[in-house]
């Protein structure tokens, strides 16, 4: 365990370079295991949370990815791609005017998010018919 400060600590790069290697080899399970043992043990590290909500995703947990997507926007406001990531998820449940938001703060962040732009206009043009 790395010390930051004295409020603060977050995971090793080991810690972190596992969640990812995992998770690239499609190894979901495990990654949920992981990024949910890390998120317990650093609450605020925002990556953590990031991956959490992409697992849960993938292992077909929307409403809590949902949650675990929105803590991650809490703990990281100026990342475009967890705000991109809520949108997916919201769109996924139907909040197409929530999902719209989410994609809009992205690209508020990132004026040249190429993704956001396509998810945001993939929502307005459901939002026509």
């Amino acid at each position: 365990m790395k010390k930051i400060d004295n409020n603060f600590s977050e995971p090793t790069k080991q810690q972190l370079i596992n969640l990812v290697e995992l998770y690239q080899a499609g190894r979901y399970d495990d990654v949920e295991k992981l990024s949910l043992s890390i998120t317990k043990e650093f609450p605020k590290h925002p990556f953590a949370w990031k991956v959490l909500a992409a697992v849960l995703k993938q292992n077909g947990k929307i409403n809590d990815a949902v949650i675990v997507s929105q803590k991650s926007v809490k703990l990281n406001p100026k990342d475009p791609e967890a705000h991109k990531n809520l949108g997916i998820l919201l769109h996924e449940q139907n909040k197409l005017k929530e999902s719209e938001e989410s994609f809009k703060q992205a690209i508020s962040l990132k004026p040249n998010y190429a993704e956001a732009y396509s998810n945001l206009g993939n929502i307005l043009r459901e939002q026509i018919n």
